[in-house]
Order: structure tokens, then C-alpha cells, then sequence
């Protein structure tokens, strides 16, 4: 069986592309083939032309020693190293024609936020609507709308309410999206783990042995996507009493790829973060974190997991004074929970991999 693999557009999103790492690792060891669907916002043709060459010349300038000078270079290396990719498809024709191409049995979409409006590059494409253009199994594989509520217009609606019982598996990964979508359509849906959550600790570990040097020595890693001065001097007070250096990870001036994201994770202490990955990071890794609320981007997905593994305390407005009054962790629990919920879930999905 030939997967198709449709997830958002893989730039510089650490926990994006790690997303997209883990489905094809997952689908891989089954012995599957799996094509990258690399869709694009549609545009006009000059536009497209232009895109075109940009990244084209991305993907040369990336084979070349230049590779530690660029964020954006080191990950295209990765997308290069792991994924087999159909590039630049802009619209529904040319999914179709991608599909034909290469023989696709079966198309997923996801993970992350592919069912938020604000973020797909397309949206009845996302749905997997080809106009009946091509006959394939379809899957959502931990499917995401980000926040708690989708100001979807009518015609939008419309498009969900066509497609998404012809799904032979619909999995969300916020419970909220679940029971939003099985309110409104009335089709059975599954609250699936991230899928980066499926791989192990050892898994990642194994993609930074070639970057054996650590980013640092006992070290609070800082990794926050809406930066403020208040939320870096609280994390500094908190490094302090912790005895731990801060790892400002967005503002160090070294080669920032997706394996030195992961080693840093590895290596640290401690985790402060308002990224959705980056608490589910610090869970894969077994390190205390705290995840700040970023209602910008979505307070909800951390809530979803935090109350599914028991760590709700961990998810907070600001950073206290002291974790004295912040329950600590207890790994062989959280992970015992996690495990018996990736079980579950990989048993349904493997199901839906069935031939008919």
C-alpha cells in the first residue's frame, strides 16, 4: 500500500515536522511507502512561478556547506534526509495528479493543526475532497482545529458535512474537536495521541547521534514562541533557584535544526515553554516543564492533553515564584497512561489500514 501523507506546509516548525516524522516512521516500520503531499496556498501563476523557483533553489543551496548558516537550510536537510516528497502542489488538480503519479491507496491529513481554517492552505483539499477525481481509503490521523471554536462559513460546513463520513478512520487530538464534530455530523471519532507521542524516548535519541556535543550543562531550556521581557526575567528568578542556566533556544546564535531542537530536550532540566510541542516534548523526555497559556495560539490543546495524563497543574497563566505549591510529577504514572492510550490508538488505526 502506497500512503499519501497530507499535513501543513513543513518550514521551520520544530513539532510540525516532527509530526509529519513520526506518521511516516509509524507507517514505515509496517513497511508502507509514504509521499510527503508538500500542499501550497494556491496563487496566481507568476506567483507560483516565483514560489517555485524559491524553493527550488532552497533545496540546492541546502545539499551544500552553507547548511549551518540557515535555520530554514538545516531543515530542509532533515525534510530531505527523512521524507520522500511530492513538492508545490498548489490545488486540488494537482493533489490528484500527485496521487496518480505515484499509485496512492490511502490519504491522511495531519497531524497538527490541519483542520484550523486560520492555518490550512486550502480547505476542501484538507477535508480530502477530490470531486470524485480519485478512489482512495481516507484517514485523519490526529487531526487538530487548534482552538475551541472555528468560525467556519457555510459553504465550509457544507464541505465537512459531504466528507467526513467517507472517512474510514476520523482521529482528532484535542477531545474537544471530538465531540464538536461527532456533535455536528454525527460520525464516530477518536481522540488520538499526538502523533509524535506513538514514538519512544529512544526513537529521537537515535536521531541526534551524530550530534553528540550538548547545547549545554545543566540547563532550564527556554522555548517560547511569543517572547516577553516579564516571562524571561520570571524564567531567569526561576533558573536561579533551580541552579540551572537558561537556554534561550530562539535567540542562540547556532545552527537551530530540528536534532538540536531534540537535544535540547534531551539534555535539559527543566522546560519552560508556550509551545504545544514543546510541552509534548518535555513529556516524551520525561522533564518537568512548565506550559505557559498562549490564548493567541490555542490554550485548549494544552489543556486536552494535560487533563488526558493528569498534569494540569503544569499548564499556567505565568510563571510562579516557587514550585513549592506545583504538584511534582510522577513519570511512572504519567507514563503508564500514555502508553495504554498510544496502545489503544495504534490497534484502531492499524485497523483502518485494512485492505477493504
Amino acid at each position: 500500500m502506497k500512503i499519501g501523507l497530507l499535513t501543513l506546509p513543513l518550514t521551520w516548525n520544530y513539532g510540525g515536522i516532527l509530526q509529519a516524522y513520526a506518521i511516516n516512521h509509524i507507517l514505515s516500520e509496517k513497511g508502507l511507502e509514504v509521499i510527503l503531499l508538500d500542499k501550497r496556498k494556491d496563487r496566481s501563476w507568476i506567483v507560483k512561478v516565483l514560489v517555485s523557483i524559491k524553493w527550488r533553489a532552497i533545496r540546492i543551496v541546502g545539499k551544500t556547506n552553507f547548511i549551518k548558516k540557515s535555520k530554514l537550510l538545516a531543515v530542509e536537510k532533515f525534510k530531505r534526509d527523512h521524507f520522500q516528497t511530492e513538492y508545490l502542489l498548489f490545488n486540488t488538480d494537482h493533489l490528484v495528479k500527485a496521487c496518480q503519479k505515484h499509485n496512492i491507496d490511502c490519504l491522511i491529513v495531519g497531524s497538527d493543526q490541519v483542520w484550523n481554517r486560520g492555518s490550512m492552505p486550502g480547505f476542501k483539499e484538507y477535508f480530502l475532497d477530490f470531486d470524485g477525481k480519485i478512489k482512495v481509503k481516507k484517514i485523519a490521523f490526529a487531526a487538530s482545529t487548534g482552538h475551541l471554536t472555528q468560525n467556519y462559513t457555510p459553504n465550509e460546513l457544507r464541505v465537512i458535512s459531504k466528507n467526513i463520513k467517507k472517512f474510514d478512520l476520523v482521529s482528532v487530538r484535542e477531545l474537544f474537536t471530538a465531540k464538536l464534530f461527532q456533535r455536528n455530523y454525527s460520525v464516530n471519532v477518536e481522540f488520538f495521541p499526538d502523533p509524535t507521542l506513538f514514538l519512544s524516548r529512544s526513537d529521537y535519541v537515535n536521531l541526534i547521534q551524530e550530534n553528540p556535543k550538548p547545547v549545554g550543562v545543566n540547563y532550564l531550556f527556554y522555548y517560547v514562541l511569543d517572547p516577553n521581557e516579564e516571562t524571561l526575567i520570571k524564567t531567569q528568578s526561576l533558573g536561579k533557584k533551580l541552579d540551572l542556566s537558561i537556554l534561550n533556544f530562539n535567540n542562540e546564535d547556532k545552527n537551530n535544526s530540528v536534532e538540536s531542537w531534540i537535544k535540547a530536550f534531551n539534555d535539559c532540566e527543566f522546560v519552560v515553554t508556550d509551545s504545544y510541542h514543546g510541552m509534548v516534548f518535555s513529556i516524551i523526555f520525561n522533564k518537568p516543564f512548565l506550559a505557559l497559556k498562549n490564548n493567541k495560539r490555542g490554550v485548549e490543546r494544552f489543556n486536552s492533553l494535560a487533563t488526558k495524563l493528569s498534569l494540569n497543574c503544569r499548564v499556567v497563566n505565568n510563571i510562579p515564584d516557587n514550585l513549592d505549591n506545583i504538584k511534582k510529577i510522577d513519570w511512572k504514572v504519567t507514563n503508564k497512561v500514555l502508553h495504554e492510550w498510544v496502545i489503544d490508538s495504534r490497534l484502531k488505526f492499524d485497523r483502518s489500514l485494512a485492505p477493504y
